[in-house]
C-alpha cells in the first residue's frame, strides 16, 4: 500500500545519497513529492549516465521534470541556483507501486558501479561522461 510505497522510496533516496559525490538536488523532504528524487553526482554527466542505467535495464530521467528530454539542463534546476555543471548531471528517480525491494537494490547498486565507472573512465575510453572544471 501507501506506507510500502514512501518505505521503497526513502530507500531509493537514502541509497542514492550514500553515493560518494550524490547531491539531491531541490527542496527539503518536506516541500517535495516523495515519489522522485533528483540528484546529480560530482563529475558524472546524466546523460551518459541515463545511457548505462537503460543499458542496464533501469529506467530513468535527465534533467527537470518539465525539461525531461532537453539536451540542455533544465530552466528550473538553473533557475534554483545549480550550477551548469551540476544541473546537466541531474538524474531523476522514483520509485513505483509495483517496483520491489529487490529491484530497488539493483538500481542503487547499478547506480553506484556505473558513477565509478564514468568518473574513472582513462582518457579516451568513455571518459566523455566526466566534467574536468
Amino acid at each position: 500500500g501507501d506506507e510500502d510505497r514512501l518505505t521503497l522510496n526513502r530507500r531509493v533516496h537514502l541509497g542514492l545519497l550514500a553515493i560518494p559525490g550524490s547531491r539531491r538536488n531541490g527542496p527539503p523532504r518536506s516541500r517535495r513529492w516523495p515519489a522522485t528524487l533528483s540528484v546529480s553526482f560530482d563529475g558524472v554527466r546524466g546523460d551518459l549516465l541515463l545511457l548505462a542505467l537503460d543499458a542496464a535495464g533501469i529506467e530513468v530521467s535527465t534533467g527537470s521534470a518539465c525539461a525531461s528530454g532537453a539536451p540542455l539542463p533544465g530552466r528550473t534546476l538553473l533557475a534554483m541556483g545549480l550550477p551548469v555543471e551540476r544541473a546537466r548531471g541531474a538524474v531523476r528517480f522514483s520509485a513505483g507501486a509495483l517496483n520491489t525491494e529487490e529491484e530497488i537494490a539493483a538500481a542503487i547498486d547499478a547506480t553506484g558501479r556505473e558513477v565509478e565507472r564514468l568518473r574513472t573512465a582513462p582518457p579516451g575510453a568513455g571518459s566523455a561522461g566526466v566534467f574536468h572544471p
